[in-house]
């Protein structure tokens, strides 16, 4: 079960295992593997990485927090390292369904807008900060 950026690192590392399958430990993670829950997982971005962009550069925190806009950057919608990641994963999952192992696949997505105050005070938004299309986007 992974939540959120979370989900993208659980891709990230069962792709690692792959590449390190001749190794017995990583082997075992994904013999064991049965399924995944994604709760969240922002699959090919979020609009809403831009505004974290936006409040490090207006409170002024881009030189300390580089590395977090870095990751800022990869969590926008259209982002290609996202979108190889992405594809990799899946080009993995029927790679295995291929070999007669068969994976669950679990996408839930917030139902419920986050509420959100405008900065500086005033008016409160609602927003999806993940958005439906990007949460569930996963097919193998």
């Amino acid at each position: 079960m992974a939540h959120g950026f979370g989900g993208l690192v659980c891709k990230k590392a069962l792709l690692l295992a792959y590449t390190k399958i001749a190794d017995r430990l990583y082997k075992s993670i994904l013999t064991s593997l049965q399924g995944i829950i994604f709760l969240s997982t922002p699959h090919t971005g979020t609009a809403v990485a831009q505004w974290g962009k936006w409040a490090a550069t207006a409170l002024g925190l881009t030189p300390v927090v580089s590395m977090s806009t870095s990751l800022l950057d990869v969590l926008q919608t259209d982002n290609e390292v996202l979108e190889a990641l992405h594809d990799e994963f899946f080009n993995l999952i029927r790679g295995m369904q291929k070999e007669g192992k068969e994976i669950l696949i679990v996408c839930a997505f917030e139902e419920v807008k986050t509420k959100v105050m405008k900065y500086g005070g005033g008016r409160v938004n609602e927003v999806e900060i993940v958005e439906k299309k990007s949460a569930v986007s996963v097919s193998a």
